[in-house]
């Protein structure tokens, strides 16, 4: 399969779903206070501890691990672009009008 970005994903499911994209490039110091600070809001959508682990590629293969490959339990890697559209049919806009 495909490797992707953060800011690829975002845009496939936007575009997947028919919304416009809202995405930010964003340096890492200034998502670190802006994370702080919305850390002191209940339910935060956004803590320094997100912004840290987003920053980090999380790209199963280059790691060393003693779990299981999909290969090993049986299962078939697929594009995300077969199946994506089937789960993020829910969430599409039923109207242009809608938001």
């Amino acid at each position: 399969p495909k490797v992707y970005t953060q800011k690829e994903l975002a845009e496939f499911v936007f575009k997947a779903i028919g919304d416009e994209p809202m995405t930010v490039s964003t340096p890492k110091s200034v998502a670190l206070v802006g994370a702080a600070v919305a850390g002191l809001i209940p339910a935060p959508w956004m803590t320094p501890d997100l912004v840290r682990l987003e920053s980090i590629d999380t790209i199963m293969e280059n790691e060393p691990t003693t779990s299981l490959s999909f290969a090993e339990l049986g299962l078939k890697a697929r594009p995300m672009e077969e199946l994506a559209a089937r789960y993020l049919f829910m969430y599409k806009k039923k109207s242009p009008f809608a938001d």
